[in-house]
């Protein structure tokens, strides 16, 4: 009875130590609108088969300032491992109570803490998205949201500036404006303006997701930088940290502005924007070394006066060859010149709907070094007639920076899962893989044999070591090992 209680013990521990519980951010968005944005857990939970489950408890939404119950949604899901990260994927109808089976696709990423989930759901003729999980958008990067500064929250102008000029710099630099960029489901942009110091000195307006330090009375001096550092603790007014994380690796900055410079400044006539990624150690722009600690970055120091017209800029990032550092953090900055303490006290830049753009796509599929035939994008099934593939014999160069690539082989069928860095997209590729063999011609009219190699290549003999395939005449086959 003992040994009965002690083996029940030891399955129900390996049944229940698979199970994770994950606390974040949960958006709701309906027909792009979004509805309900609020901390939320979601567990995932291995199952005795190896897949996986996800459990969103008690799930609501807030639709038109009430709070809707959904109930709890368990999501089977598929995994798939690329590296120390876990894919899980599902697409499939789902029971939710009251609500009947209910489609649901998703694609979550599980590392060692932390999880971000994208599950779409499609109920009522209503596209429901769900996004769990931050660190692939700069927070309030649409600029909605304004603290008790009067900055946009999660970013920091002069009203928090820091350094041992401080007291000096402190201005409301960056406010909410009611202009909006055409098109945009907002209703808010942020004005940044620069001003006059003493009626000679320009104070060049600046808004950055960093903090800005005021460290010098000569404008041109490093020591008057925004700056960014995980390792700071200090708090805005909102009780939101001077930094924001960023987890992925965008392939383009993208935002709209309206600038205007109060007076011409033909010496330096333009705006600038910059956005640089780094491991989350200390960085600052402008740069007072050489920082080692940089992934990647995306900037313009050539926004010229728009004539009172939005324009929308769309800038590359550029990243390393042969950088191998974590994305850990993002600093984005916006100057109203781009050279310090130049322009006039006058300018005025708004910004608006700042998004990281994230590249999916596959330049196509090779196997053992070979181009897959016919690949189209679209197209997602395949025949391939080869022998004795492997994962490591398939390659998917992709056509976005930090794009996953997850392979299976089993029982003759690869599996190739897709997945863009933000999560937003993903495909499932499937190659049925053949041996050549079957479809071999029969000897005809003679009762010689035919000598294959497992590749389905002819040969005359079986004189060289490996494994062969036989056929005779009557069509049958038998594997021959020559050691």
């Amino acid at each position: 009875m003992k040994r009965f209680f002690t083996s029940l013990f030891v399955a129900l521990a390996a049944c229940t130590a698979f199970a994770k519980s994950y606390t974040g951010k949960l958006v709701v968005m309906v027909n792009g609108e979004t509805l309900s944005n609020k901390t939320a857990s979601i567990d995932v939970d291995q199952q005795g088969d190896g897949t996986y489950k996800l459990s969103l408890a008690n799930f609501s939404m807030n639709i038109g300032g009430q709070e809707v119950n959904v109930g709890t949604i368990n999501i089977p899901a598929t995994p798939y491992t690329v590296g120390n990260v876990r894919l899980l994927q599902a697409n499939s109808p789902v029971p939710i109570n009251g609500l009947g089976n209910v489609p649901i696709n998703l694609i979550a990423q599980e590392t060692a803490d932390k999880l971000n989930a994208n599950i779409a759901i499609d109920f009522g003729g209503m596209t429901i998205k769900v996004l769990f999980g931050e660190g692939f958008q700069v927070p309030n990067s649409d600029f909605e949201v304004f603290g008790d500064s009067k900055e946009p929250k999660r970013w920091h102008s002069f009203q928090t500036v820091t350094g041992s000029f401080a007291s000096f710099a402190q201005n409301e630099s960056a406010i909410s404006s009611t202009e909006t960029r055409p098109g945009s489901k907002g209703k808010s942009s942020v004005l940044i303006k620069s001003r006059s110091i003493f009626f000679t000195i320009i104070a060049n307006g600046t808004l950055t997701t960093g903090r800005l330090n005021a460290g010098s009375s000569n404008a041109s001096n490093a020591k008057n930088h925004s700056f960014l550092d995980l390792a700071n603790n200090d708090k805005d007014t909102n009780g939101d940290p001077f930094y924001a994380e960023l987890i992925g690796r965008p392939d383009t900055l993208t935002f709209w502005v309206k600038f205007k410079q109060g007076v011409a400044t033909p010496n330096a006539p333009y705006a600038t924007a910059s956005a640089v990624i780094t491991d989350g150690t200390r960085y600052q722009l402008p740069e007072d070394k050489t920082y080692t600690n940089k992934v990647a970055e995306a900037s313009t120091n050539q926004i010229a006066d728009t004539k009172g017209t939005w324009y929308r800029y769309s800038i590359p990032f550029g990243y390393g060859a042969d950088n191998a550092l974590e994305p850990k953090a993002i600093l984005v900055t916006f100057s109203t010149n781009a050279k310090p303490g130049e322009g006039s006290g006058s300018d005025e830049l708004y910004v608006d709907d700042m998004e990281l753009i994230y590249n999916f796509g596959i330049q196509g599929i090779l196997i053992k070094d070979k181009l897959l035939p016919n690949f189209n994008q679209d197209v997602t099934e395949y025949n391939y007639s080869l022998a004795n593939i492997t994962a490591d014999d398939i390659k998917v160069p992709t056509l976005g920076q930090g794009m996953k690539v997850a392979k299976k082989v089993e029982n003759g069928k690869a599996t190739i899962l897709v997945v863009s860095c933000d999560l937003s997209q993903y495909r499932i590729y499937t190659i049925n893989i053949t041996t050549g063999i079957n479809n071999l011609p029969s000897v005809e009219n003679n009762k010689e044999a035919e000598i294959y190699t497992l590749d389905g290549v002819r040969v005359n003999n079986t004189n060289r070591k490996g494994v062969y395939i036989i056929k005779d005449a009557q069509g049958k086959t038998r594997k021959v090992v020559k050691n």
